[in-house]
């Protein structure tokens, strides 16, 4: 089985001004038939997901837990935690809370005040099988239908050790396949994944381990390592394309803000109109040196040395235009 997706939650408006646990009525509904009560819209999202999986399975989806009080938050926590010590492998988990540290065994539960079941976003799946009332543990044959889908409906998992508990994660917008549901339409095709940075045809000529040369600031200089990365995301993010990212590609050699001042998103040159002559690299050069004598003497000192490393071993007469175009030297 994959492991679970787990995505960051956005918390919805309505929630604004109020206390985890403490929530006023009017902001709660039941989620279906049988009583338990969320946000309005984390309701609409389960009611679509649960029939979807229906659809698809035949898995009635149910649940064990859904909004829970402060005071049901205290009750979870000293029933499955003590305020003492135990002693080393008696207990898997701890908690700060009331002044104390608290060492529980078993499913682990949130600091009360701070559980997302506090603030109605959120779900302990459980399956219900025909003629009983007992609640199942989810299995493996509903989570390989939630994996790949639960994300359509507006949830995402929290804790790749607890399979059965979802929070909805969209704040206030209400996924197209609850809409969808809602309006008896078909479900809308799953959006494509973003690709991955290494997927774009600059990036493999650069994992090639070609060189790539860049035009920053009126002048070509060498696009290498962290500096790529830097550029390529802020390039892309200017555009509006997602990307994914992995951090091990993003060094640190050169501060964000000194790579933000000396290397700004730029359009990448697709023709040999866009090469700098060399009267233009001396103008950009001059321009440039103007602007940091500006700046203060740290953040100088940071783009000076972000420009110099940049420029370190480039041979001007031989620059290689992306992909393959070699320009003659300038005049």
């Amino acid at each position: 089985m994959a492991g679970l997706p787990i995505i960051g939650a956005i918390r919805p408006s309505v929630l604004a001004g109020t206390f985890n646990g403490r929530l006023p009525s009017s902001l709660l509904l039941p989620i279906d038939g049988r009583g338990g009560k969320g946000l309005p819209d984390m309701g609409r999202c389960w009611r679509a997901m649960r029939a979807r999986l229906a659809d698809a399975t035949g898995i009635d989806l149910w649940y064990t837990g859904v909004y829970r009080s402060y005071d049901q938050q205290v009750a979870l926590l000293k029933s499955r935690a003590e305020p003492f010590n135990p002693g080393i492998g008696n207990y898997k988990w701890v908690r700060h809370w009331n002044g104390q540290t608290w060492y529980g065994n078993g499913a682990q539960v949130a600091t009360p005040g701070t559980s997302n079941h506090g603030w109605g976003m959120a779900v302990d799946m459980a399956l219900r099988k025909p003629g009983s009332t007992v609640p199942q543990p989810i299995s493996q044959a509903a989570l390989a239908w939630l994996i790949p889908h639960a994300d359509e409906y507006g949830f995402s998992w929290e804790a790749q050790s607890e399979p059965w508990h979802v929070r909805m994660v969209t704040g206030d917008d209400i996924p197209l396949a609850v809409l969808a549901y809602e309006q008896d339409k078909p479900i809308p095709p799953k959006p494509p994944e973003p690709p991955t940075w290494e997927d774009d045809e600059m990036s493999k000529l650069y994992l090639s381990g070609k060189d790539y040369y860049e035009r920053q600031n009126g002048m070509w200089v060498h696009v290498q390592d962290g500096n790529y990365v830097a550029w390529y995301l802020e390039n892309k993010a200017t555009l509006g394309e997602p990307v994914k990212v992995d951090p091990k590609f993003v060094t640190a050699a050169n501060t964000v803000e000194a790579r933000q001042i000396a290397f700004p998103p730029v359009t990448p040159p697709t023709n040999i109109d866009n090469l700098p002559t060399n009267a233009e690299m001396q103008a950009a050069l001059g321009a440039l040196s103007q602007q940091i004598g500006q700046l203060p003497e740290p953040v100088a000192a940071a783009v000076t040395a972000a420009i110099a490393a940049a420029l370190e071993g480039v041979d001007w007469g031989s620059l290689v235009k992306f992909p393959t175009y070699v320009p003659e030297a300038p005049a």
